[in-house]
């Protein structure tokens, strides 16, 4: 059985997905300035392919955002349910993340503004989906602890020079990427409508029949 969206529904999935958008429209524009390669200082007067496939990934993760706080809808768009649609798109913002890097050394166009933009844009995306999986009863709600870990670190960091408390630069790790790939490529597979959820955490007596049927 399907459940048609509300137009109520539609215009709050927009709402939510502008204002994700300009979130990360307004990165872009305050980081503008960071748009060189890191060895050589000197400001592009174009962003890179790399850079805009960032802002695209950043985009899939405002139009994730739309569902958040919505029924899991099972409304049809074609053959396709629209159940898959959140899952869908955070896979394809995580290979993305992969792409973007492969094509900024591919070109040699590396530069501080898409550092910038990737590390934000990738906190953006382990706020925004494991809170739509908790909300959709796929995570527990302890999973959130590794959406608040990028913006608890940044607090920390603006408190600690707020006293004049000395801040050390993290130096970048192989195995750090690897553990943020994992958890955003497990976040993407509880965003599909293919396990059921935990029974401890089903929320039938806040939003009646909102799961999608489940494979």
């Amino acid at each position: 059985m399907n459940f048609v969206r509300p137009h109520h529904h539609a215009s709050q999935w927009f709402l939510q997905t502008a204002f994700v958008a300009a979130y990360v429209l307004y990165l872009l524009r305050i980081a503008l300035p960071l748009n060189y390669h890191p060895q050589q200082k000197v400001v592009y007067s174009t962003i890179g392919l790399a850079t805009w496939i960032t802002v695209l990934r950043g985009m899939l993760i405002a139009m994730l955002a739309g569902y958040l706080f919505q029924p899991w809808s099972q409304t049809d768009i074609g053959p396709i349910q629209r159940s898959w649609a959140p899952g869908a798109m955070y896979i394809m913002a995580a290979i993305l993340d992969y792409v973007d890097g492969v094509v900024a050394r591919a070109r040699n166009h590396a530069t501080r503004l898409g550092e910038f933009l990737d590390v934000n844009i990738d906190g953006l995306g382990l706020l925004v989906a494991p809170l739509l999986a908790v909300w959709y009863s796929q995570l527990p709600l302890a999973y959130l602890s590794v959406s608040a870990a990028y913006y608890l670190l940044n607090m920390g960091i603006w408190l600690r020079k707020k006293v004049s408390l000395p801040v050390f630069k993290l130096e970048p790790r192989a195995g750090a990427r690897m553990v943020a790939g994992f958890q955003m490529g497990f976040v993407g597979i509880a965003l599909l409508p293919v396990f059921s959820p935990p029974a401890a955490l089903r929320r039938s007596m806040i939003i009646p029949s909102t799961s999608p049927s489940m494979i």
